[in-house]
C-alpha cells in the first residue's frame, strides 16, 4: 500500500516529537536542583536531625536546632550553605553538646544560641558519608542529597502538615496585635513535644510570648484554627499566625509578657523548652 510523502513526513515528525519529549522527561528526573537535603545521625543512636538548605543565595540558607539526646544531653546544631563548585559543596557548620549534669535539668534552644560558636567549614558531596566531631558525643555523620525544590516544612521534608500527638510547632510565626505586625520571625521555627513542653517567641523591645497545651498560671486561653491562634490580653486582640499547622489540642495556653528582656538574643530569638524552665521554676542545669 502507498503512504503520501506529506503523511510520511508527518508521521516521522510525530515519532521525532515523541522522542524529543521522552528525553526532556528523563532529563528532568535527573536534574540536580538547587536545595540539599542534609541528614545528621548522632552516633551509637538512631537519632537523626533533617534540614534543607537552598543554595540559589536568596533565602533559607541556613538553618539550626536542638537535639535532646535522652539520659546524654542537648545537642545544638546549625549548618549554612557556603558556596558549590561542581559536586562538592561547602557548608559551615556549628554545634554545641550540653551533657546532662547529675541533678537533671531541663534545656531550652533558640536560633541565637549558635551565634556566638565558632563556625568550621566542611566540604560535603552528595551521596557520600561526612563524619563530624562533636566533642563530648563522638563523631556524627553528614549526608546530602540534591533536591529540585524546597520542601514545604524545611526541617521536616518528609513530614507531613499534621503536626503529631502532644507537639507544639511554630514555623515563621507572625504575631499580630489588632492589625499591626509586632514579631515576625520569617525563616523561623521550633518544635517542642511533650505534655510538658513549651514554645516561646521574643522580639526585642516588644516582649516574649510563650504557648503550651497546658494551663499555667499567668496564661490565657486561645483558640486554635489550624495555623492560627486567637487570643485576647488586657482587652486587646491578638493573632498568632504559623506557616502550617500548630497543634492537635484543641485548646492552648498563651502568655504575653511585654516586659520581657533577653541580653541573650539582641536580634529576637524562636525557641522551645520545658514550661517550668520557661516559668523560672527549674534551676538551668551546670
Amino acid at each position: 500500500m502507498r503512504i503520501p510523502r506529506f503523511a510520511f513526513v508527518l508521521m516521522l515528525l510525530l515519532i521525532v516529537g515523541l522522542s524529543s519529549g521522552l528525553v526532556v522527561v528523563r532529563a528532568r528526573s535527573n536534574a540536580q536542583g538547587p536545595v540539599l537535603l542534609v541528614t545528621l545521625t548522632l552516633p551509637n543512636s538512631d537519632l537523626s536531625w533533617q534540614c534543607a538548605l537552598s543554595m540559589n543565595g536568596h533565602q533559607n540558607g541556613f538553618c539550626s536546632g536542638g537535639m535532646d539526646v535522652k539520659k546524654r544531653g542537648f545537642l545544638e546544631f546549625g549548618i549554612q550553605f557556603l558556596a558549590r563548585q561542581g559536586d562538592k559543596i561547602a557548608l559551615g557548620i556549628r554545634r554545641q553538646f550540653l551533657p546532662l549534669s547529675p541533678n537533671g535539668g531541663s534545656f531550652t534552644f533558640s536560633t541565637a544560641d549558635l551565634e556566638n560558636l565558632p563556625i568550621e567549614q566542611y566540604e560535603l558531596e552528595p551521596g557520600q558519608k561526612l563524619q563530624i566531631d562533636i566533642e563530648g558525643l563522638g563523631k556524627a555523620e553528614l549526608t546530602g542529597e540534591l533536591l529540585d525544590h524546597m520542601p514545604v516544612l524545611p526541617l521536616a521534608p518528609h513530614g507531613t502538615l499534621d503536626p503529631a500527638q502532644d507537639e507544639l510547632r511554630m514555623i515563621s510565626p507572625l504575631l499580630l496585635r489588632g492589625r499591626e505586625a509586632i514579631i515576625d520571625l520569617d525563616h523561623g521555627s521550633a518544635t517542642g513535644t511533650g505534655k510538658d513542653v513549651a514554645v516561646w517567641i521574643y522580639a526585642p523591645g516588644v516582649g516574649r510570648l510563650i504557648l503550651s497545651a497546658e494551663n499555667f498560671q499567668g496564661a490565657v486561653k486561645g483558640q486554635v484554627s489550624q495555623s492560627r491562634i486567637d487570643f485576647e490580653i488586657g482587652g486587646r486582640q491578638y493573632q498568632l499566625l504559623a506557616g502550617a499547622p500548630i497543634t492537635r489540642a484543641q485548646d492552648v495556653w498563651v502568655q504575653f509578657d511585654p516586659n520581657f528582656q533577653s541580653s541573650e538574643s539582641p536580634g529576637g530569638a524562636i525557641g522551645w523548652a520545658k514550661l517550668d524552665y520557661l516559668l523560672g521554676k527549674q534551676a538551668t542545669p551546670d
